[in-house]
């Protein structure tokens, strides 16, 4: 702490303090400035979700809804400081973005692990070993994939319902 540079960090931090690089959105209420970036990060996701139909295969799909995942949970890390002005409204919209997130995640970790057993059983194979157990689990894998997409499909639906989002009108 009695470095050249801890000194030059305490120089640079007291410069921040006096001369804070705001935008002009430092002086918008919080709530204008905040539910605009909810209603962008939203809308992002609509337009990620709307892709995953135009996916051309099974690898593609995993892609796209990976990134609805992603836009999910940046939607939601979004909406979570607002829970505390917009109640009840908010905190249904926030736990509506978890769960296509975590169903989301169950997909993607399906997928890897088919990808996984696939690879393990060729090499089972190559060296003359049983591979019908790896069989088995990616059949788990492959039913767990389709449960996860059919369950995304109708949360989506209750979390893209209007009434959902009214708060951030």
């Amino acid at each position: 702490m009695e470095s050249d540079r801890y000194f030059e960090l305490l120089d640079r931090l007291d410069e921040l303090m006096a001369t804070p690089p705001w935008t002009e959105q430092a002086d918008a209420q919080a709530r204008t400035v905040l539910t605009k970036r909810v209603r962008h990060d939203y809308k992002r996701l609509a337009r990620r979700v709307v892709a995953v139909d135009d996916a051309h295969d099974a690898d593609e799909r995993a892609a796209l809804l990976h990134e609805v995942r992603k836009a999910a949970k940046r939607t939601r890390y979004a909406a979570e400081p607002l829970a505390g002005l917009y109640g009840k409204k908010a905190k249904r919209f926030v736990r509506a973005m978890k769960r296509i997130q975590s169903l989301l995640g169950e997909n993607h970790d399906s997928n890897v692990a088919r990808k996984e057993l696939q690879v393990l059983a060729d090499r089972a194979v190559a060296v003359g070993q049983d591979s019908f157990t790896f069989g088995v689990l990616h059949t788990r894998e492959e039913t767990t994939a389709k449960e996860t997409h059919d369950e995304f499909a109708a949360a989506w639906r209750r979390a893209s319902d209007k009434t959902l989002r009214g708060w951030l009108s």
